[in-house]
């Protein structure tokens, strides 16, 4: 059992590759100059808001406009929160792994139980966020082994003491200092704790951002541990977040990431400008101004997600929107994020907060859709997306690129999704249960240097992470070579056809001399794929050509015809004697060693097609996907 522990414990390494410089601009963190002189005990509120700005921002709401909507679901979000007595419980995951749940819990309760009492001055808000507060700061830790946990329960707690340090009583506010820092501050600054510093990815990202808020809000308390944290978050968070969003704004972990990630990196810009007039150049970076459409981009019109890697393709809030528009001025990328308005799926969104501050510096705005048509981001892992219009029965076409030895990543270079008519006809699996995933490398006993991102690691026998479950290519029955990088070559915006090219020789190795996928849009109603495959001079390359789909295949001598509910569908390809076929979506019909822990992927079809190309010879061929 303790090895078990211990080995789910240590996976948290292996979630995001490491790696991020340590410095600011070549001088360390204690080098870095900060005025606090404004952090004083007679400053508070100051997380984001103060006494004024709350003034003004509930003159503001009660006016209405997208800023009321917000306040009316963060409002409502409080009096759940209000009504909800079931008292928040230490309890770990089915790994044993986290307490994230509670953390978020404890977060979304106590940041709308305060603003509400910021805003209406009424007791019962104050009692229940103190009582909420209380709670949590009486458990032993945060769980510092999953540093997501203290971090965001960190915040939740940041926030409530700020915004009610005046009102709530002296033991709920020195409870809360203390837990604040013994229980993330201590544990980042000299404890288990210390390497969200040094990471890249989301878990940077959040971290940094959670821990800056407890640091300023306790910092007259405990100037010389808040500054620390302070420094060594700028200086971690700025060479991050140039990897991260450099050169066009993807983000490498996927949208799903994005939306974890940019949230917090957002909150971490809005702490330092409001705390010290400046993010730093953070929101200058490359590419930062640009992520606001690959986000936008990422969903389709019919309510789908490009969903490569790790992610989920169900559409849902996107807080992170309402910031870069205000930021950038580019309300257009808020078009899709209107329909969640009002809905439940956003007042439960524990990062509705950054919505509602951002609409309010935004103000009055009309939001127009955008005429663009296509977005190109390279990068570590490269996409690109097509669109002909932004209507449910409009054409979407994304691919991608990259490397499978990018964090959350799969070995997926090549791969594609389609929606046409108001239906995906090609998808990608969701994204699984990480505790279930946890549960398979415990239960088979592997440490952290045997799931990490190499070659043969164990985490290629789970079945969504491998190529032949994917929308691409795979050649001689092998994996893709987890270093080969595919970039993506060229692009075409023209009337009539819309995409680019990826090359994808790299990614098998010597299995093949060339390797290069194109994808188009045709004249806005038909999708055309065109794969050049050269073999090597001595052996045949056998190709198997598969794509992922909802609504089960009729094969054909000619092709496959996909029946939907909005349209009928026909895929046909010109390759050399092609072999049409699907294959299993049930894990443990390949006897890997994880298919115990693998439950059948539901509602998809893998299908495709089989052919071979001979030694030393080089073929293109065209596949096409039309309503019949």
């Amino acid at each position: 059992m303790r090895r078990f522990i211990i080995i789910l414990c240590s996976i948290v390494l292996f979630c995001a590759p490491s790696g991020a410089q340590t410095d600011f601009d070549g001088i360390e963190w204690k080098d870095i100059r900060l005025d606090c002189s404004s952090l004083t005990e007679s400053a508070h509120p100051r997380l984001f808001l103060n006494d004024k700005e709350f003034k003004n921002l509930k003159k503001s709401a009660f006016k209405g406009g997208y800023l009321g909507e917000i306040h009316k679901m963060m409002m409502t979000t409080a009096e759940e929160s209000l009504l909800d007595e079931r008292q928040l419980a230490y309890e770990k995951d089915e790994s044993g792994r986290r307490i994230l749940k509670v953390s978020r819990d404890a977060l979304i309760r106590i940041v709308s139980l305060s603003y509400a009492f910021r805003i209406t001055g009424q007791k019962a808000y104050l009692k229940a966020a103190e009582w909420n507060i209380n709670t949590v700061c009486d458990f032993p830790d945060w769980n510092p082994t999953h540093f997501l946990d203290p971090s965001e329960m960190a915040f939740g707690v940041a926030i409530g003491y700020d915004w009610l340090y005046n009102k709530m009583s002296v033991s709920t506010r020195e409870k809360a200092r203390k837990a604040l820092v013994s229980f993330a501050m201590e544990e980042a600054a000299h404890g288990i704790g210390q390497h969200v510093f040094l990471r890249s990815g989301n878990w940077n990202q959040v971290c940094i951002a959670c821990l800056s808020a407890a640091a300023i809000a306790t910092y007259e308390s405990n100037p010389e541990l808040s500054l620390e944290i302070l420094q060594r978050g700028i200086a971690g968070n700025i060479p991050a977040a140039k990897e991260i969003y450099g050169p066009d704004g993807a983000f490498p972990e996927g949208p799903g990431y994005w939306e974890y990630g940019t949230c917090y990196q957002e909150y971490f810009n809005l702490l330092l400008e409001t705390t010290f007039g400046t993010d730093f150049g953070l929101s200058n970076i490359e590419g930062f101004s640009k992520t606001g459409w690959y986000k936008a981009f990422t969903r389709s019109s019919d309510g789908h997600v490009f969903n490569y890697g790790d992610n989920s393709d169900k559409q849902g809030p996107s807080p992170g929107l309402w910031y870069l528009a205000w930021k950038f001025d580019i309300p257009g990328i808020l078009m899709d994020e209107l329909q969640f308005l009002g809905t439940k799926e956003y007042r439960k969104e524990r990062r509705l907060l950054l919505a509602l501050i951002s609409a309010y510096k935004l103000g009055k705005i009309k939001i127009r859709p955008t005429e663009r048509r296509t977005f190109l981001a390279q990068g570590s892992n490269p996409i690109m997306i097509c669109r002909t219009g932004f209507e449910p029965e409009d054409l979407y076409l994304g691919f991608k690129g990259g490397r499978a030895d990018t964090g959350h990543t799969h070995m997926d270079a090549g791969s594609f999704v389609f929606d046409a008519y108001g239906t995906r006809w090609v998808n990608d699996y969701y994204v699984r249960n990480y505790t279930n995933m946890e549960m398979i490398w415990g239960r088979l006993g592997l440490g952290p240097e045997q799931i990490g991102y190499t070659q043969d690691s164990y985490r290629w026998y789970l079945f969504e992470h491998n190529n032949r479950q994917h929308s691409t290519l795979t050649i001689n029955d092998k994996n893709h070579v987890v270093t080969g990088f595919a970039p993506i070559i060229d692009t075409v915006n023209v009337a009539g056809k819309l995409g680019g090219t990826v090359d994808l020789t790299a990614v098998f190795g010597k299995d093949v001399r060339k390797a290069v996928r194109s994808l188009y849009i045709r004249d806005d109603s038909w999708l055309e794929v065109i794969d050049e495959i050269a073999a090597p001079e001595d052996t045949c390359a056998h190709v198997r050509w598969t794509f992922l789909c909802p609504v089960k295949p009729q094969i054909k001598t000619d092709g496959m015809v996909l029946k939907g509910s909005t349209a009928t569908m026909k895929l046909s390809t010109d390759a050399p004697s092609p072999e049409y076929r699907t294959w299993s979506g049930n894990p443990a019909d390949y006897g890997t060693p994880t298919a115990f822990g693998e439950s059948k992927m539901k509602k998809m079809f893998i299908c495709g097609f089989e052919f071979d190309v001979p030694a030393g010879q080089e073929v293109t061929i065209t596949t096409s996907l039309k309503k019949q």
